[in-house]
């Protein structure tokens, strides 16, 4: 039997029923096709992820499932969707099914079958990494049977499907040549978008400032906390969509005692699949810099120990004047490490150490 997106062959063209398209997330992500979104690695694709599901879950309202075999469910994602506000009850399903690609197509059919019997059918499947899904990921045989068997899958239940992977350093001549595995991953996947840093030429959004959550005052300090892009290279069913600029920030969790990371977004961006391809290929987080990130992280609390909360502005223009401030990516890690929290009190901005009082 046809399913909706797939009409019979013997169709004539005026006997087939126009339909819309339905999205999971408006504009961006569709139903009953595959969407292939890659990032540099530890570049924060399980954030963008995750905020893709909580869109779906909160604004859409449907049913996500995702199945990680990069992250803990317990340490990791559960505290990130709590911070990114996935409060709809039963709406989103983690797992970490050890499914190992095209083998398994047949063992998520049959869970896609028992959800839909129980009456809550998924509106949307993620799995991080399709690297770690799928048995040989750059062999072309077993992609193109796991690429098919999904894309039968979203097409039969109606499901979005999302890939999540990694996209490679080296000189290539396309965006989609940089995404790592087969190139039929990147051929037989609808919509494909690439998430990493905010280029610098890119058009800015004014920055988040909001109560109670870990942020550093751009108007005080200049600096304010690490920007991305989600830019799509290909849209094969609709217009191409406007590049989404966000802006991460933490919150303190009482359980893991950490500032667990989310995407606020901003706003649109100019930023092309290109050029954030290109920033990431200079973004130093994974480079040799770990000496200086560990350098300043010291000074950072040394700092902060003995002085206490300051402001913002005070605060950067001491790490430049006593030589720790090697740059904005290296000190921005540096404060990471070394535990420091940040807000607005009143008009001013401040930082602190973790475990101190903040400023009153």
């Amino acid at each position: 039997m046809a399913t909706r997106n797939e009409p019979r062959p013997s169709d004539w063209v005026e006997s087939i029923e126009k339909v819309p398209i339905q999205w999971a997330v408006p504009d961006y992500v569709a139903r009953g096709y595959v969407t292939l979104l890659a990032a540099p690695r530890n570049a924060g694709k399980t954030m963008c992820a995750v905020w893709l599901s909580t869109e779906a879950a909160n604004v859409t309202g449907l049913r996500v499932w995702m199945n990680s075999l990069e992250d803990d469910l317990a340490a990791v994602l559960k505290p990130r969707f709590d911070a990114a506000g996935a409060t709809i009850s039963r709406q989103i399903r983690l797992t970490a099914n050890n499914w190992r690609l095209p083998a398994d197509l047949k063992r998520i059919e049959m869970e896609l079958e028992l959800h839909k019997a129980g009456g809550m059918p998924d509106d949307m499947l993620v799995l991080d990494s399709i690297q770690q899904h799928i048995v040989r990921p750059y062999a072309h045989a077993p992609a193109q049977e796991s690429i098919s068997g999904l894309l039968k899958l979203a097409r039969t239940y109606n499901l979005a499907v999302i890939l999540i992977g990694h996209t490679t350093r080296g000189k290539h001549a396309s965006v989609e040549a940089m995404i790592a595995g087969s190139s039929v991953l990147q051929n037989l996947s609808k919509s494909i978008y690439v998430f990493g840093p905010e280029p610098t030429a890119a058009t800015r959004a004014p920055t988040a400032a909001e109560d109670g959550l870990v942020v550093p005052d751009e108007d005080e300090g200049g600096e304010g906390n690490p920007r991305f892009v989600m830019a799509c290279e290909r849209m094969g069913i609709a217009p191409k969509p406007t590049s989404i600029l966000f802006e991460r920030l933490t919150v303190h969790d009482e359980v893991t005692g950490r500032g667990e990371p989310f995407l606020k977004y901003l706003g649109p961006s100019s930023a092309s699949a290109r050029d954030v391809i290109d920033e990431a290929k200079t973004d130093d987080r994974d480079s040799d810099d770990a000496g200086k990130t560990a350098q300043s992280a010291m000074w950072i609390a040394e700092t902060l120990g003995v002085k206490g909360p300051m402001p913002t502005r005070e605060f950067a223009a001491m790490a430049k004047a006593d030589g720790s401030w090697h740059s904005k990516n290296t000190f921005d890690r540096a404060r990471k490490l070394a535990g420091v929290q940040s807000g607005k009190r009143g008009r001013v901005g401040y930082v602190w150490l973790r475990g101190q009082e903040p400023p009153a």
